[in-house]
């Protein structure tokens, strides 16, 4: 891996915390792609140990990934600058919501009901992540993540540890890696960034390393709807294995074969956004929906992955549209188009807890999954949630400045006399 590669990367890295700050789509992001596409190419030195499948970076994978990360930060800029925003989370104007009210009521008890049936789907006919005319119900598991999100600030924290701890227990037995981390974000950041700037880095940083240990060490063994095979007892424990074997490796070895053989793989032009349009029609009514051939584009330039489901980063689907010459233009594409529900999501987020998840989503989630239809499914699962709930409870005015400050204040459980001293004036202008 050359130098230059590594040194680009932190500069980025650097100028995001400058600008934008640590707690920042940005930053998140740009950490997302160091991880995947610069450290983790490193320590595998082209081969993957566990699946055996092989493939060496040139000078193509480091150019395109560049590409990608500078126009798709680009597009998004563009239809998000609610997510560029320096310190987002202490700035977002969140929307009161007047869930009293029987519509709105309704409303929240149906979708609660909707995803509830999904999730009993899914587990009972053992429908996660195999084939099946309704694997579209696997979104229930996500609907009933931003539902807690969405009114976590307005329960009792007992109600909501017992939300919490049933969402966990739905996430390690489905084998939902992604959520869990979600999850975790969503819970720890509001209480680190309500505290020292250092005790908030130290916090994130050492929370983060031990999550990345103990889903690290939860991919090697998890089998997806099933406790039977999850015994962390037998993982491996150790940062390396931990990295190397969680079965993220996998995602870095396809994108790496996608990209350096781009030129003898066929190009897909504009089909991932296309997709999109037959995403939410099941295959039981509509069996001859388009289907998205490119996903396993890897399985012809590299051998050991075909039989393990891995995706591919975002960035290998972005080379497959135009290749590296039409890099630039795919990825501002997609990350216009995503950031633009990103911005609806946040516009409408009722608390800190539901835009720290949508950032984590956005910035960690949806690139490392390369399938466009499925991006688009997992943001509007939790965007969707927000319109319906917000036309049923009445839209009305933007909620005042003063109370604006007040409900970050208690969401984030700021007390004591500094921060009255700090918001105080700014509620009385």
């Amino acid at each position: 891996m050359s130098d230059w590669y590594l040194i680009s990367f932190i500069m980025l890295f650097s100028f995001s915390i400058y600008r934008y700050g640590l707690f920042s789509y940005p930053t998140f992001f740009i950490s997302q792609i160091t991880l995947y596409l610069v450290l983790m190419p490193w320590a595998l030195e082209g081969v993957d140990e566990i699946s055996g499948a092989h493939s060496s970076v040139t000078w193509r994978f480091p150019i395109a990934v560049l590409l990608y990360t500078v126009f798709y930060l680009m597009g998004m800029r563009a239809s998000a600058p609610l997510a560029f925003r320096r310190d987002t989370f202490f700035k977002s104007r969140f929307r009161r919501l007047e869930v009293e009210r029987p519509g709105s009521r309704v409303a929240y008890v149906g979708l609660i009901v909707i995803a509830a049936g999904m999730i009993a789907y899914s587990l009972l006919s053992r429908n996660i992540f195999t084939s099946g005319p309704f694997l579209l119900t696997i979104i229930g598991f996500d609907l009933a993540l931003a539902l807690y999100l969405f009114g976590r600030s307005r329960r009792p924290s007992w109600l909501n540890a017992m939300w919490f701890v049933g969402l966990l227990i739905l996430f390690v037995y489905a084998g939902f890696r992604y959520r869990i981390m979600i999850l975790f974000f969503a819970e720890v950041m509001p209480f680190a960034v309500g505290r020292s700037k250092i005790f908030s880095r130290l916090a994130l940083i050492v929370g983060t390393f031990l999550l990345a240990i103990i889903l690290g060490a939860f991919g090697q063994i998890r089998s997806y709807g099933s406790f039977s095979n999850i015994d962390l007892l037998d993982a491996e424990l150790d940062l390396r294995t931990a990295f190397l074997a969680s079965g993220e490796q996998t995602v870095t070895i396809s994108t790496i074969a996608v990209v350096e053989h781009h030129d003898i793989l066929e190009k897909v032009g504009f089909e991932p956004i296309i997709l999109v349009a037959t995403q939410f029609i099941p295959s039981s009514i509509f069996p001859s929906k388009p289907r998205a051939t490119y996903l396993g584009a890897y399985n012809k330039v590299t051998t050991g992955l075909r039989n393990t489901g891995t995706a591919m980063h975002d960035v290998g689907q972005a080379t497959l549209m135009f290749g590296i010459v039409g890099l630039p233009f795919s990825a501002l594409l997609l990350g216009f188009i995503l950031g633009y529900l990103l911005n609806a999501t946040l516009k409408r987020s009722p608390n800190i807890n539901y835009t720290i998840a949508v950032v984590v989503l956005f910035a960690v989630s949806l690139p490392t999954r390369g399938y466009f239809a499925q991006q688009v499914t997992w943001a509007l699962t939790f965007l969707l949630p927000l319109v319906i709930l917000q036309l049923n409870g009445g839209r009305g005015a933007r909620p005042p400045m003063s109370w604006r400050y007040e409900t970050l204040s208690k969401s984030l459980h700021f007390q004591g006399r500094v921060w009255s001293k700090i918001l105080g004036p700014v509620a009385l202008r």
